[in-house]
């Protein structure tokens, strides 16, 4: 007896074939989703890298008297915008050096000579990232030059 019959597709052949394609569709779908939105994240990372690393050299650059504490804008290509609002906030926290591990046992007049000399700087770059704000840290040391 013969069982086959090469008339054509079936119903059957259709069904598991759709299921297939509907799978594959759906999984690549996900890994194209999940690679774009892993770019976007990287990208405005590296944007925010990006305004931290320029707004501490600007600052070794300026004069060591102006610098600061400060808060500043940037717009999504790193553009200053100044005190008006945009996606990246730039916050500039500027400390004397206070380590008291190293200026222990020297007198006031002393360790207020040397924090008078070294200043800590820290830029902190925020940024609004899938649905939570990230932040980006940065931080040197700046001496002043005689």
């Amino acid at each position: 007896m013969n069982f086959r019959n090469n008339k054509g597709i079936t119903g059957t052949d259709i069904s598991v074939s759709l299921i297939i394609i509907v799978l594959f569709v759906g999984i690549i779908s996900t890994l194209v989703y999940n690679f774009s939105a892993e770019s976007k994240e990287i990208n405005r990372k590296s944007q925010a890298i990006d305004i931290a690393i320029s707004k501490i050299e600007s600052m070794k650059q300026s004069n060591y008297d102006e610098i600061v504490d400060g808060i500043e804008f940037f717009d999504k290509n790193g553009q200053s915008l100044g005190v008006a609002s945009g996606p990246f906030e730039a916050i500039t926290t500027v400390t004397k050096y206070k380590d008291s591990e190293y200026l222990e046992g020297m007198s006031s007049e002393e360790k207020n000579k040397i924090q008078d000399l070294i200043k800590i700087v820290k830029v902190s770059v925020k940024y609004y990232n899938g649905g939570s704000d990230q932040t980006i840290e940065l931080s040197t040391v700046i001496t002043k030059e005689d």
